[in-house]
């Protein structure tokens, strides 16, 4: 009867231990303690099943799991071998209630294996005495219990682990949602949600804001000559560099591409007004983009064009701000190297007309009657014509070259209408071959772009242009931007050789506003420099432009060169440009630009209206 009431203490005890503790080893801590304890066991120790990384397993996958040992009362590193275990665990599944005895004789060790519903085993270890069987019967629906709270733990453990999951999934999902992902800096729509909440708080509590609209100068030229693995890593470097440059509440975040934004903001705490920070700010960019950044292997300079524009100011939408800064940033851009631009209204008037050309442009450039070519006579010393410049008009727009060329170039619009300024040029000069009586006709000298000259098959289009209009290329003329030249040097030279070579005049327009280097230029097979207008117009009284195109003729005249000015319009200057050794001159003085019917008498010999045919 004693042992009787002290064995139902031992089952109540031990009964009492299981299910205070959800989590798993805390509740098997403290059961292996009272088992110990009443059951004079020498060691507890419990094996579970582990899928395969090793995490806690359900009955539902013991067909790919694996049985290991998961917990002991003494922390014994001393287990049965996996094999001997699988063999004691199989021979225990299908018998929640029963246990395998093993007796060592040598140690004297009794060991006890009870099953916990498939999920694991639970091992007793005592020395030279067994359990005795009335205990060992009541035992029983304690391992029941024992195995139903483990595996209620393993399977809250599983919950848990999967709430945690999604939880960093769903983490994972709204950063990447709100990131970017090479700089993991903010990106657009978090950036504009940010911008939207300043703009409204800003606004209430009367403090200012300023978000800084950055592009990076020839960013395209890493892409394509060091390739996209090194452009993405300077990309990082920037996100750092910036990071370092603003304080903790201010805002960097990536658009796309190479372009970046700032927000820079005052408080209420500081007496700093925004517009302060913004100058310190933009020194301290200006300053950090001055040294040379760390991309892979390579160290490259690259400078920042920055545009800005102060909120919250008229009710502007984010929107609206961020265009505002997005526009000056392009006039930065049009401007020097590292340069910064903070925004007025008229930036936007300038832009609206741009975006206005460029949307006409796309329509008329399939239009080739839209376009036309007017001729301006070029003259030498003597006073006699050696031939004009074809100049591109836009009939029925009230728009300047100099207003639709620009657009033109960036839009790559210029490929299309440069063919067709080509084409036009070449087949007037056909007319005015068959029309001359005696087959000589002044050159005709044609500007082309930077962007076409450097097109790989220029050569071949243009002579299949002076052959389809079978006009003379000895007749012809080639006036390009020094900024064509430098781009590759050693191309432009075959290319210029080979344009010699076609009996094709090349001269350098607008010289004196780009590199004007002797260097790159002494290794060109040019003919002629053109000095550029801004120098030559008042150059009899403007001793700078005087000193200029002194510089000009005289790196001409050294390497045998011929120098035209361009835009002389008056006598005076004229006169100037004699007293320095010019002997070819261009501009409104001579003549205006014309249509090829009134060129033709400058054009050919000996040419009137008479040789005109009649009108049908």
């Amino acid at each position: 009867m004693e042992n009787t009431l002290k064995y139902i203490s031992i089952q109540h005890e031990l009964g009492m231990s299981i299910g205070l503790e959800l989590p798993l080893q805390p509740m098997l801590r403290r059961f292996t303690k009272v088992a110990v304890r009443r059951l004079n066991l020498a060691e507890v120790r419990l094996y579970f099943l582990h899928d395969r990384q090793g995490q806690l397993a359900l009955p539902s996958d013991i067909k790919s799991s694996v049985l290991k040992p998961y917990f002991s009362s003494t922390l014994s590193e001393t287990v049965a071998t996996p094999a001997a275990l699988s063999d004691t665990f199989e021979r225990l599944i299908g018998f929640p209630t029963d246990y395998i005895l093993q007796h060592d004789d040598t140690t004297g060790e009794y060991t006890y294996y009870y099953n916990l519903t498939n999920i694991g085993m639970i091992s007793l270890h005592l020395y030279h005495q067994p359990i005795h069987a009335e205990l060992l019967e009541l035992l029983k629906p304690i391992v029941e219990r024992l195995a139903i709270s483990c595996q209620a733990s393993i399977e809250h453990h599983h919950l848990l682990q999967a709430i945690d999951d999604r939880k960093r999934a769903e983490e994972v999902v709204r950063f990447q949602l709100l990131h970017d992902e090479l700089t993991q800096l903010p990106n657009r729509r978090s950036f504009m949600r940010h911008l939207d909440e300043l703009n409204s708080t800003y606004n209430a509590r009367k403090l200012k804001a300023a978000v800084l609209f950055i592009d990076f100068d020839r960013f395209k030229t890493v892409n394509d000559t060091l390739g996209h693995a090194v452009g993405d890593s300077l990309l990082q470097a920037i996100a750092k560099t910036f990071i370092k440059l603003v304080r903790s509440h201010e805002m960097v975040a990536r658009l796309s591409g190479d372009e970046f934004v700032i927000v820079l903001s005052e408080t209420e705490q500081q007496n700093q007004s925004v517009y302060q920070i913004v100058e310190n700010t933009l020194s301290n960019i200006q300053l950090a983009f001055s040294n040379p950044l760390q991309a892979g292997e390579h160290l490259l300079h690259i400078t920042p064009s920055i545009g800005v524009e102060f909120f919250p100011n008229k009710n502007y939408t984010s929107e609206q701000i961020l265009r505002h800064a997005d526009t000056a940033m392009y006039v930065a851009k049009s401007q020097a190297p590292n340069s910064a631009v903070i925004y007025d209204r008229s930036m936007s008037v300038e832009l609206e007309h741009r975006q206005f050309i460029e949307k006409q442009l796309q329509q008329a450039i399939k239009e080739p009657e839209q376009f036309g070519l007017l001729y301006q006579p070029q003259f030498n010393a003597r006073g006699d014509c050696i031939g004009a410049e074809a100049l591109v008009r836009w009939n029925g727009q009230n728009l300047s070259p100099e207003e639709f060329i620009p657009v033109a170039e960036d839009t790559g619009l210029m490929l299309e209408l440069g063919h067709q300024i080509l084409s036009r040029a070449c087949h007037d000069l056909k007319q005015l071959q068959d029309e001359s009586a005696t087959g000589h006709v002044k050159r005709i000298s044609v500007n082309v772009s930077a962007l076409q000259f450097n097109q790989r098959n220029f050569i071949s289009e243009l002579t299949s242009i002076i052959s389809n209009a079978e006009a003379n290329s000895h007749l012809i003329g080639i006036e390009i931007t020094e900024s064509a030249l430098v781009k590759n040097t050693d191309e432009a030279i075959k290319k210029i050789a080979a344009l010699s070579e076609m009996g094709i005049r090349v001269s350098i327009d607008d010289f004196g506003t780009g590199y004007s280097s002797l260097a790159y230029l002494n290794r060109l097979p040019v003919n002629a420099l053109k000095i550029d207008q801004t120098f030559v117009k008042g150059i009899a009284k403007d001793a700078n432009n005087l000193a200029i195109v002194e510089t000009i003729m005289a790196l001409g005249h050294s390497i045998g060169l011929s120098v035209m000015a361009e835009g002389v319009e008056n006598d005076a200057d004229l006169q100037c440009l004699k007293r320095l050794g010019c002997e070819l001159y261009q501009g409104f003085y001579f003549g205006k630009p014309m249509p090829l019917a009134m060129a033709k008498h400058s054009l050919l010999p000996n040419y009137s209206t008479a040789d005109e045919p009649a009108n049908p």
